[in-house]
């Protein structure tokens, strides 16, 4: 009878369980750090193309950088794939002149130059932007959406040389 009462008292298998549940807990802390990592380094990637997108935008006065040409150059500039639930991933980008600093911006056509000699002239500024969605997959939870808006802007400035 005492070996009975002993052998259900045991804590054989403890020690398992207890690991289950810690562990668990552990990989999602571990693949959620992860994933906030690359979240992160997706949104650094998309602003720089921003940048460069916007900084050709200024310094650009030839047919060369037409807004069409811009917005390529910022998709491959991205790595990532830029999307905002279109199916195209230029159809997401806009390209916007404002007339005055701190005023509303005003998209541009494709087949124009943001920053022509007249908005170089007047200091017009350019801003290249869109809204991103990014999606975060950690193990053991439901796939989280996030939404960014992604944009930088420039003075329209003369091109060296």
């Amino acid at each position: 009878m005492r070996r009975a009462a002993a052998k259900l008292g045991g804590e054989d298998g403890v020690a398992a369980v207890e690991f289950a549940v810690v562990s668990t807990v552990l990989f999602m802390l571990v693949f959620g750090i992860i994933q906030f990592g690359l979240t992160l380094s997706k949104i650094e990637t998309f602003e720089n193309a921003a940048r460069h997108g916007a900084r050709v935008a200024a310094v650009s006065d030839s047919s060369r950088e037409k807004v069409s040409a811009i917005k390529s150059d910022v998709v491959d500039a991205s790595n990532y794939g830029i999307s905002d639930g279109t199916n195209s991933d230029e159809a997401a980008i806009t390209v916007a002149v404002s007339k005055t600093t701190g005023g509303s911006f005003t998209a541009v056509s494709s087949g124009a130059v943001p920053c022509d000699k007249v908005a170089q002239t007047n200091n017009w500024q350019v801003k290249v932007s869109w809204t991103q969605k990014i999606q975060i997959s950690i193990p053991f939870l439901p796939n989280m959406t996030i939404t960014r808006p992604i944009a930088a802007t420039f003075r329209c400035e003369p091109k060296a040389g």
